[in-house]
């Protein structure tokens, strides 16, 4: 990939994941937390997009250290949001949405440190 496309097409998948995290907290921020099934079915779609170009993107690029070192405040932020609806017992819905974001956040992220381990291993 050209170095200038590859750092453009990370800040925009990084700006999409965080607007999806920034939607996600505008659509749960009632009290008590009313979030519909529509409003789950698109949360759970936008993530889903996410992950395939996330990995798309993962397999294809050449700054994984790059990657692995800015991806994991927003890994973060969801396992945060997880904790929370476990522990304060939130909305079945939004249980749902946290731990299926931060699951298709962490699946790309263990394999990009596993991608990244195996060219450090291949460069010795």
């Amino acid at each position: 990939m050209n170095k200038a496309f590859d750092i453009v097409t990370f800040i925009g998948l990084l700006m999409f994941i965080l607007s999806i995290k920034i939607y996600h907290l505008v659509v749960t921020s009632d009290i008590p937390i009313n979030i519909t099934f529509y409003e789950t079915i698109v949360l759970s779609f936008l993530i889903t997009v996410f992950f395939i170009a996330y990995l798309l993107y993962i397999s294809k690029t050449q700054y994984l250290l790059a990657n692995v070192s800015f991806m994991w405040p927003i890994i973060l932020l969801w396992f945060i949001s997880v904790i929370l609806g476990f522990t304060n017992h939130y909305h079945k819905y939004d249980t749902f949405i946290s731990v299926y974001g931060f699951l298709a956040i962490l699946i790309p992220y263990v394999y990009l440190i596993h991608r990244t381990l195996q060219c450090r291993i291949k460069k010795l």
